[in-house]
């Protein structure tokens, strides 16, 4: 299809927005998936909050370093919050959208506040190649969803690649 999709964690997308997206997508499994880095600045736990999916076939599956952690959707849990501990330094992140329906989407990732390190700093960044990457078959439209929540000069955004 050609889109190219930048999400903000935390935002949670209206209802116009999905249905603008399943618009642009088609009705009939459509995926739409995210995919960024997040950097830690030292061992710390880090709080996945994963909101979504519908009860007609919306799954929102959330990936870690190549490893499904969560998933949210149809017969599942709709919203719910996963604690890892994780190592200083880049993480993989792929936020996976499916469905027929894919109802409610949100995000959220944060240091966990109870957590060890609870003042680590986490920044979620696409880097300049994995940009390229998904804008290489080229772009018939750019969509972003949500602003920025950071101060710092590296905003925290997740860029993603669309599918059919």
């Amino acid at each position: 299809v050609n889109l190219f999709f930048t999400y903000h964690p935390g935002y949670k997308l209206t209802r116009d927005e999905i249905q603008q997206l399943q618009n642009n997508l088609g009705k009939n499994n459509a995926r739409v998936e995210f995919l960024g880095t997040l950097s830690l600045s030292a061992d710390t736990e880090v709080a996945f909050h994963h909101l979504g999916g519908s009860s007609r076939g919306g799954v929102h599956y959330l990936y870690l370093d190549g490893k499904e952690i969560h998933a949210v959707g149809d017969d599942r849990t709709k919203d719910d919050t996963l604690t890892l501990s994780l190592g200083k330094g880049d993480h993989q992140l792929h936020w996976k959208l499916t469905g027929g329906d894919f109802g409610d989407a949100q995000l959220e990732v944060n240091v966990a506040k109870s957590g060890k390190n609870p003042a680590a700093r986490l920044d979620i960044h696409a880097p300049a190649d994995m940009v390229a990457a998904a804008r290489a078959p080229g772009v018939r439209q750019e969509v972003e969803y949500g602003a920025s929540t950071q101060a710092a000069p590296a905003p925290a955004k997740a860029t993603p690649k669309s599918s059919e």
